[in-house]
């Protein structure tokens, strides 16, 4: 027992340590210079304490093509937002997901949700659907409020959960 959680804890560090070295392509970092001059990627952390998870970066298939789409958390002065970058035949088109504060954007977890995980939502949960696509999802350190964002008819829908 004690073996597997081991090698458990080194597959977790590793997986850890390469979601936090995605970087972001030229095109990417090229387009948020340019419309947030001085930004800064905010780092994601493990259930919002001190060790990071991930740099403000994470990568998916968010619509389908098999081409890595990107999600960014970032701060530009007292401003917080959220990104949805998709791949396009020639660089990323841009989906801003949060426009809100700093605050918030530094108080907020960023990550995937993987194609084939059932939501389920609704005041009851009554209603649900399976992900076709992966989809970016945030959500407020020590709590369970968040949203998933997916990627239906050329543009993200918002789910929200606690």
């Amino acid at each position: 027992m004690k073996t597997k959680l081991v090698v458990l804890g080194v597959f977790l560090t590793a997986f850890a340590q390469a979601n936090y070295a995605v970087t972001l392509p030229a095109q990417i970092r090229t387009y948020l210079n340019g419309n947030y001059r001085g930004w800064k990627l905010s780092p994601t952390t493990v259930n919002c304490a001190a060790s990071p998870t991930n740099n403000g970066i994470v990568t998916g298939n968010f619509d389908g093509d098999r081409k890595p789409d990107y999600a960014v958390k970032l701060t530009r002065g007292g401003k917080g937002y959220i990104i949805a970058f998709l791949a396009q035949n020639i660089g990323y088109k841009p989906f801003i997901l949060h426009d809100t504060d700093a605050q918030d954007v530094n108080n907020a977890s960023l990550g995937i949700l993987k194609k084939g995980v059932v939501h389920e939502y609704g005041e009851n949960f009554e209603y649900s659907f399976r992900l076709e696509y992966d989809a970016p999802q945030d959500y407020r350190c020590e709590s369970d409020i968040g949203e998933i964002h997916y990627f239906r008819d050329g543009k993200f829908v918002s789910y929200s959960f606690d």
